[in-house]
């Protein structure tokens, strides 16, 4: 059976992948977190523009998990690009 997709880019088996060694899974306030350091610009990306605290408790444990660094604003670490780079469109293919 396919694992379900929960916020487009995100795959439940990568997900575990990444938070395996801690057993925390990705709640809706991660995914959103990490959806928005892999695919917006800077600015909206920048450690005050977490909109509550669960954003930042959120970002937190994904840097914890090393998936995201902090400098100044959130940026996706090698490893997260890599494990949840999005599909190719196949549309684009021939």
């Amino acid at each position: 059976m396919a694992a379900r997709t929960t916020t487009g880019l995100l795959d439940e088996r990568e997900i575990a992948r990444c938070f395996r060694h801690s057993r925390e899974p990705l709640d809706l306030v991660g995914a959103a977190v990490l959806h928005r350091a892999l695919t917006r610009p800077s600015q909206e990306r920048a450690r005050h523009a977490l909109r509550n605290h669960a954003e930042h408790q959120a970002a937190a444990r994904l840097i914890a998990a090393g998936l995201l660094e902090d400098d100044g604003a959130l940026r996706p670490t090698p490893r997260a690009e890599a494990t949840f780079q999005a599909p190719p469109d196949p549309r684009w293919h021939c």
